[in-house]
């Protein structure tokens, strides 16, 4: 699999897990990382006459992502997971200032202004192993509601063990947030419900396994 790197630099910020208390109990921190601020998220779309890019540039932050471990020490399939990107809309450029202006308008930016990207557990993985390709599931947040998506994410850590990438992709639908997509010129000019995010996470081991 090539690794692209994706062009949207943003903000990420620790938030909880939304988990239930007897699950929390069960569970302990296995190991923790800081996201580095080179991280970079993207945000794909297209319209009917033609596709654009969105991103974040010049954010500067250290925040953590844990992974957490069953208390028992036994192996249940999948590992919790704690941390979140939290993304303001009002930084987001999409290389021309109507497309812009649009794409904010759109995610209705001024009532709600930040979307989250909850990272909500991920398949049991091997710590000692290069490349993995997992399956986790994330929870995105924007206007106000919330919807889960399985998603496929590509686990790799260099030599040390203290580096780790973690990359993956989402195709999202705006309806699915009570969101309508732009419609220009009497609906010759319409930008399709779908939009795909992409992330590429680098962090760096601050906690043990």
């Amino acid at each position: 699999m090539t690794l692209i790197k994706p062009l949207f630099v943003i903000p990420i910020l620790f938030a909880s897990l939304g988990w239930h208390s007897g699950e929390k109990q069960n569970y302990t921190q296995g190991s923790k990382w800081v996201v580095h601020d080179n991280s970079t998220l993207c945000i794909d779309g297209k319209s009917n006459i033609n596709k654009f890019n969105c991103e974040v540039k010049d954010y500067c932050s250290y925040d953590t992502i844990a992974f957490l471990r069953p208390r028992d020490g036994k192996d249940y399939g999948f590992i919790p997971m704690k941390g979140s990107l939290k993304i303001n809309i009002e930084k987001f450029t999409c290389h021309d200032l109507i497309i812009t202006h649009d794409f904010r308008k759109t995610l209705n930016y001024k009532t709600y202004p930040y979307m989250n990207v909850q990272f909500c557990h991920i398949e049991d993985f091997d710590p000692h192993k290069g490349s993995q390709v997992l399956k986790g599931r994330i929870r995105v947040n924007l206007a106000n509601k919330s919807k889960d998506y399985d998603v496929e994410l590509v686990m790799v850590q260099n030599e040390t063990k203290k580096v780790l990438h973690l990359i993956g992709n989402k195709s999202l639908k705006l309806s699915d947030f009570g969101l309508k997509p732009v419609s220009k010129l009497g609906g010759l000019v319409k930008v399709e419900d779908e939009l795909r995010v992409n992330f590429f996470l680098i962090l760096g081991l601050i906690g043990p396994y």
